[in-house]
C-alpha cells in the first residue's frame, strides 16, 4: 500500500504529443453510454462511467484536438493525472487497450498506402521489423519509460515503465499491450497477440512484451 501511495505523488517532467490524451478521452467517450437511470442501477458504478458524457470531457477533447492540429505538446504530468483517473474505473482495462490501439493508428497514419500493401505481402519478418521500429518510436514519444529496446524476432523491453508505476498493479500496461498488438496488425496485416512476460509492478527489473507465435 505504501508503494502505491508513493506512486500517486510522482511527478513527470516534459511534454507529449496531444494525440495521447486525445486518444485516452476518445476511448472513454466511446465506452460511456447515455441513457436513463434504471430502477435497479448501482449509481456508484454507473456514474463514473458517464464521465465521458460530461461537458468537461467534451471541452478537453476539443482542446486536445486543437493542440494536435496546431502541433502543440501537452505536459506529461497532466496526461498521467488523467491516466490515473481512468484507471479507477471498473472498465479501465478495455479503455486503456483501446487507447493504445488509437495511438498506434495515429503513429502509423503517415505510412504510404503502397508501403503498407508491400508489408502485408512481404515475408513476416519485414512486418515485424517495421512494427518493432514504430512501437519503439511511439513509446519514446509518449515518454512511457526509459531505455526502451526492441529485440528479434519480436520483443519490446521498457525500463522504468511509467504505466506500471502509476498504481502498483500493472493495469496501466494494458495500454502498451493494445498499442503493440494494433501496430502488429497494421504492419503485418494479420491479428497477432503478445504476452506481457515481465512487469515492473510485479518486482521485475523491467516490463517486457513478446510475440505469441500463432
Amino acid at each position: 500500500m505504501a508503494s502505491q501511495e508513493a506512486n500517486l505523488n510522482v511527478r513527470f517532467d516534459g511534454h507529449v504529443a496531444a494525440a495521447f490524451p486525445l486518444a485516452l478521452l476518445e476511448s472513454v467517450r466511446a465506452h460511456d453510454r447515455p441513457g436513463e437511470v434504471l430502477e435497479d442501477e448501482d449509481l456508484s458504478i454507473s456514474l463514473p462511467r458517464r464521465l465521458g458524457l460530461t461537458g468537461v470531457i467534451e471541452t478537453q477533447i476539443f482542446r486536445y484536438e486543437g493542440a494536435r492540429k496546431a502541433g502543440r505538446a501537452v505536459p506529461v504530468d497532466e496526461v498521467m493525472s488523467l491516466f490515473r483517473l481512468v484507471m479507477r474505473r471498473p472498465d479501465a482495462e478495455p479503455i486503456l487497450r483501446e487507447t493504445g490501439q488509437r495511438v498506434a493508428r495515429w503513429h502509423f497514419r503517415r505510412a504510404p498506402g503502397l508501403w503498407t500493401r508491400v508489408l502485408h505481402r512481404a515475408p513476416a519478418r519485414l512486418g515485424l521489423r517495421s512494427a518493432r521500429r514504430i512501437v519503439g518510436r511511439a513509446l519514446r514519444n509518449l515518454r512511457l519509460g526509459d531505455s526502451i529496446s526492441t529485440h528479434k524476432p519480436f520483443v519490446i523491453r521498457v525500463a522504468d515503465c511509467v504505466p506500471a508505476q502509476l498504481d502498483g498493479s500493472g493495469l496501466g500496461c494494458t495500454l502498451v499491450t493494445g498499442l503493440i498488438e494494433e501496430q502488429l496488425l497494421l504492419s503485418t496485416g494479420k491479428p497477432r497477440r503478445v504476452r506481457h512476460t515481465c512487469c515492473l509492478a510485479e518486482g521485475a527489473e523491467h516490463c517486457e512484451w513478446e510475440l505469441i507465435e500463432a
